[in-house]
């Protein structure tokens, strides 16, 4: 315990000094802070140990890894094709299984863009094959008019 008996000498302290229930009933209140957090340390601490005890204890044995990937991959199969998925690779490479109506979306969706872009590509080279011919038509006209006031 915290002993606070001794009057404080120091010439520069408080002018107010506080009074001896007021320095007791202080005394009391910060020895329950202080017990209260040595109880909140001491708590904590005791989790540590446990948790650090409870991760040094031995882990039950677990399927080995192989034989469960390939458990896995097994029924996998068997059920998507018993479900008509088909197996296909992603942009990254990856193997993914389809249903039948992702499937169908997708086909749609594919052949949906492809006329889209031939349709778009077509308008464009016509659009720039015309705004090419109408600057030659311009420049040949221009050109034109520069010969016959030359020669007048």
């Amino acid at each position: 315990m915290i002993r606070f008996d001794q009057p404080n000498e120091n010439k520069w302290s408080n002018p107010l000094a506080l009074s001896d229930e007021e320095r007791k009933r202080l005394q009391q209140e910060i020895q329950r802070e202080l017990e209260a957090e040595h109880h909140l340390r001491e708590e904590r601490a005791r989790r540590k140990v446990q948790h650090l005890e409870e991760k040094q204890q031995p882990m039950a044995p677990k399927p080995r890894t192989g034989e469960f990937k390939d458990l896995k991959t097994q029924l996998q199969r068997q059920f998507y094709e018993e479900h008509g998925y088909e197996l296909k690779k992603d942009p990254t490479g990856r193997d993914m299984w389809l249903s039948p109506t992702e499937l169908e979306f997708r086909k749609k969706r594919s052949s949906a863009k492809r006329s889209s872009k031939k349709k778009k590509s077509f308008i464009k080279t016509n659009q720039n094959n015309f705004l090419l011919y109408l600057g030659i038509i311009f420049v040949a006209v221009i050109l034109g008019l520069m010969v016959v006031k030359r020669m007048s």
